[in-house]
């Protein structure tokens, strides 16, 4: 054997000693898990988690997604689980119209694009703002009973939505076009 052979087996054994030394004979000491923790430290931290919780409960939504995370899925690859969400129209509060009240969408006019609907307000309380004939409304108007406005107008139906004092949408009412009989 060469000079440079011998070197290569030489740094080879040594490589072999040492990993036969690391694994095999000297290894280290196996410590338990309570010895690796810091036990108060983990404690603390769990604590601390505790009060953070207790200060600021889980809304109802995030208790529901935290209950279906923890439910086993379904082996359909096709599921679609958007489906267990509760239904939005479960959680609002149906405030409706007013008793004796109703709306009435009579018809609607096209007018360079833009759509009109035209709206009656019956049975009101107050006769003097309820008109017979309706009046022409576009998305967005607010129409004669205070609070409700116009959400959407189609050539067959018309959404009338429903604010709260704060502004916030609460409530939407669908009124079928009628067909007037003369």
């Amino acid at each position: 054997m060469e000079k440079r052979e011998k070197i290569i087996l030489v740094i080879v054994l040594i490589g072999l000693a040492y990993v036969a030394y690391t694994y095999l004979g000297a290894g280290a000491k196996v410590l338990s898990v309570s010895e690796l923790v810091n036990m108060p430290a983990l404690d603390k931290v769990k604590k601390d988690v505790d009060e953070m919780i207790n200060k600021d409960p889980l809304s109802e939504m995030e208790q529901y997604r935290l209950k279906v995370a923890e439910t086993a899925w379904v082996k359909n690859p096709f599921y679609d689980r958007i489906m267990d969400l509760p239904k939005e129209e479960a959680k609002k509060p149906k405030l409706g119209l007013p008793d004796g009240v109703t709306i009435v969408y009579s018809g609607f006019l096209s007018i360079n694009g833009k759509i009109y609907a035209i709206i009656s307000v019956k049975g009101q309380k107050d006769k003097s703002t309820s008109s017979d004939n309706g009046m022409e409304y576009v998305e967005g108007d607010e129409i004669e009973l205070a609070g409700y406005f116009v959400k959407k107008i189609t050539s067959k139906k018309v959404i009338i939505g429903q604010k709260d004092e704060t502004g916030n949408i609460t409530d939407q009412h669908e009124s079928v076009l009628e067909e007037l009989s003369y």
